[in-house]
């Protein structure tokens, strides 16, 4: 069965707001074959919003948080 690009979209957009961990198998496929080949800046943006949503949920202080990101930029 194909999917109809439309719809393949429609159903993707939700993937960019999710921890690859949290995707399902049928989302997880869906980013391999449209959402993540598509553009490298995509990939890019989605990888380092991903991480920074890891920082910002782990329990730490600000200063740590500060320096998480820091170092987040210096290895970008």
């Amino acid at each position: 069965m194909v999917i109809p690009e439309k719809q393949l979209l429609a159903r993707s957009r939700y993937l960019l707001y999710k921890s690859k961990e949290k995707w399902t198998l049928g989302q997880s496929h869906r980013a391999e074959i449209f959402i993540l080949p598509v553009s490298r800046s995509g990939k890019k943006a989605y990888c380092l919003s991903d991480e920074l949503r890891k920082i910002y949920n782990q329990n730490i202080t600000k200063i740590c948080c500060y320096a998480q990101v820091g170092a987040l930029v210096q290895k970008r």
